[in-house]
C-alpha cells in the first residue's frame, strides 16, 4: 500500500523492518546468525517466501538476495509444495505460493552452490601456513586436518555457501595445533572470502549488485 501510494518514509520503515530477517548488508547478517534462539519469537519473523513475494509485488528488490538464499537451501518438491500457517491459521496458497520465475531462481542457486562451495573448498585446501609460522612442523599438518572437516560437510545441503566458509572459520578458532601466525591468517583469509562472497550473492538469483539494489532505499535512521 505504502507503494502503491507513493509513501516513500512508510516503504522505507516497512524495508528497514523486514530487513532485519533479510539483510543486505554482510555485519547484519552475521549479527542475525549470531542471536540466541528465542531471541524473537518465530511468529514475528517473516517466511522468506512471504518476504519474496511482497518484494515482488512491492518492487523491493533490496528483500530479495537473502529471502532467495534462505528458502534456496530446500528440495525442489517443498519449494513447490509449499504449505504455510501464522498464528491466526492457514495462510491463502496465493501469499506463500513461488512464482515459475523464483523456483528456477531457487533451482539455479543450488547447482552455483555446489560450484561455489567446491571453490571454496579448493582455495582452504591449497592455503599454506603464514610466512610467520613458528611451528612448522605442526601447522601444515593442522591445516590439512582443517581443511579435511570442512570436506566432510561439503554435500549438505543444509549448509549454504557462506555457512559453508565461516564453518573453516570456527573450525580454525577452535584449533589448538595452529601456531598464532597461521590462525591469524587463515581467519583473514577466510574473512576476505567470506566478503567475495557476500559481493557475489546477488548475482546467484541473476540479481543486480548490492549499490544498485540498496539505491532507492533509504536506511531506517536516515529518514
Amino acid at each position: 500500500m505504502a507503494t502503491k501510494y507513493c509513501i516513500d518514509w512508510l516503504r522505507n520503515k516497512t524495508i528497514a523492518y523486514l530487513s532485519r530477517y533479510s539483510p543486505h548488508t554482510l555485519r547484519d547478517w552475521i549479527r542475525l546468525c549470531q542471536r540466541p534462539e528465542g531471541t524473537h519469537p518465530q511468529e514475528y519473523i517473516p517466511h522468506p517466501v512471504l518476504i519474496i513475494n511482497l518484494a515482488r509485488s512491492a518492487n523491493a528488490p533490496i528483500l530479495l538476495p537473502m529471502a532467495l538464499y534462505r528458502i534456496g537451501r530446500e528440495p525442489a518438491a517443498e519449494l513447490i509444495n509449499l504449505s504455510l500457517s501464522s498464528p491466526k491459521g492457514p495462510i491463502p496458497p496465493s501469499m506463500y505460493r513461488l512464482s515459475t520465475e523464483d523456483v528456477y531462481n531457487c533451482l539455479r542457486y543450488q547447482q552455483r552452490r555446489l560450484a561455489s562451495a567446491y571453490s571454496i573448498l579448493q582455495s582452504i585446501e591449497s592455503h599454506h601456513p603464514s610466512a610467520q609460522c613458528s611451528t612448522l612442523a605442526l601447522c601444515p599438518d593442522a591445516l590439512t586436518a582443517i581443511a579435511s572437516n570442512i570436506r566432510s560437510r561439503f554435500l549438505d545441503i543444509s549448509l549454504p555457501p557462506l555457512g559453508f566458509i565461516m564453518m573453516g572459520k570456527s573450525v580454525a578458532t577452535n584449533s589448538g595445533r595452529l601456531c598464532s601466525h597461521c590462525r591469524k591468517n587463515f581467519i583473514t583469509f577466510i574473512d576476505d572470502k567470506v566478503n567475495e562472497l557476500w559481493e557475489e550473492l546477488p548475482s546467484w538469483f541473476d540479481l543486480s549488485s548490492w549499490d544498485v539494489l540498496t539505491s532507492d532505499f533509504v536506511p531506517e535512521n536516515e529518514i
